[in-house]
């Protein structure tokens, strides 16, 4: 049961335990190893831009249905600043997208 709490938790049991002791050993040998950390850093980096896009994705969402509502774009903009925490130039670039999108639109 200890082994079990250690591998979810990564608590050392406060009793000294050898299947605890020796599984921290390979564990950490194993992240020791620079193609770990390589791949970590990797699958790091896809999380991120994943939480990201689908900010950008949402707030893409947002500046839409609020040009179709009549919300003022400068509430709209305080909105994704304060939601979704994205800086000044990320939301003039996804206002440039649905104006470009409209201006589109609005030519066919």
């Amino acid at each position: 049961m200890e082994v079990l709490k250690y591998i979810v938790s990564g608590e050392k049991p406060s009793s000294e335990n050898q299947q605890v002791n020796d599984l921290e050993k390979v564990v950490s040998k194993i992240k020791k190893r620079p193609e770990v950390t390589k791949k970590y850093m990797q699958q790091w980096d896809r999380e991120r831009h994943l939480v990201m896009d689908t900010k950008k994705d949402d707030a893409l969402e947002i500046i839409r249905f609020g040009r179709e509502d009549g919300t003022p774009d400068e509430k709209t903009r305080k909105r994704l600043e304060t939601k979704f925490k994205l800086n000044s130039s990320t939301i003039d670039e996804l206002f440039a997208q649905v104006d470009a999108e409209e201006l589109e639109a609005n030519t066919k």
